[in-house]
């Protein structure tokens, strides 16, 4: 099982401002054999502009513990005119239902 760590969960961590019980759930990730920890490099992104030069090397360094999720292409924007013939979508764009979908709960940036 895949567990993503996006850049609030990951940067939280520094903060050491953690209820107990986030504490416990943190080290039972850890310690489940089954559970991968995953993120991406938009969260990768997202740490490095952190503006605390230490903090920012500690995020940098914890993001290198967990498997990056792959990129892939979830969404393919229509054009017209700008094109070679045949290279582009006609008539709309294509959105990963899985994104369309994440888009409804989460900000945007986040799905």
């Amino acid at each position: 099982m895949k567990v993503y760590l996006d850049t609030n969960i990951i940067s939280r961590i520094t903060d050491l401002k953690l209820s107990e019980e986030a504490a416990r759930a943190y080290r039972l990730l850890a310690e489940n054999r089954d559970v991968q920890l995953v993120t991406s490099s938009k969260a990768r992104q997202e740490l490095e502009e952190t503006p605390n030069v230490i903090r920012n090397q500690i995020l940098a360094f914890l993001c290198t513990l967990f498997t990056k999720v792959p990129d892939r292409i979830a969404e393919v924007g229509a054009s017209w005119g700008s094109a070679p013939w045949g290279s582009t979508t006609w008539g709309g764009g294509w959105v990963d239902p899985t994104l369309q979908g994440l888009r409804g709960i989460f900000e945007p940036d986040d799905a």
